[in-house]
């Protein structure tokens, strides 16, 4: 039983791993691109050739990944980042998101359109 045990934890704590920050970018209105700097700390992946895409795009490949580095990227919309190794598989993969200060084109109305009285 403790050999068990011992064995699902060891394999736990070597499943890779990722921070993306920041996940969100804030644009003035919307359909505005953003470009922002990304810092992506990397754990426990195994030795391979990876690299990283947006959406369907690729932007950069390594032999040997860093802990930690940075990237910039730019995106018009909400997109997916992915980390994908030599065999074309999905390691890892973020969402990244965009917010606008602007509310999007029209008015709500408040009330209705037309009344009885």
């Amino acid at each position: 039983m403790f050999l068990l045990l011992m064995a699902t934890t060891e394999s736990q704590a070597t499943e890779p791993d990722w921070q993306v920050l920041p996940d969100t970018c804030v644009v003035d209105k919307p359909g505005d691109l953003c470009t922002m700097s990304l810092t992506i700390s990397a754990r426990s992946l195994p030795n391979d050739t990876y690299c990283l895409y947006l959406a369907d795009q690729k932007l950069e490949c390594w032999q040997t990944i860093k802990q930690s580095f940075q990237t910039t990227i730019r995106y018009g919309q909400n997109s997916r980042l992915a980390l994908v190794n030599s065999r074309d598989y999905v390691v890892l993969s973020a969402d990244l998101k965009i917010k606008t200060l602007q509310s999007p084109q029209g008015r709500r109305r408040v009330r209705s359109p037309w009344s009885i009285f």
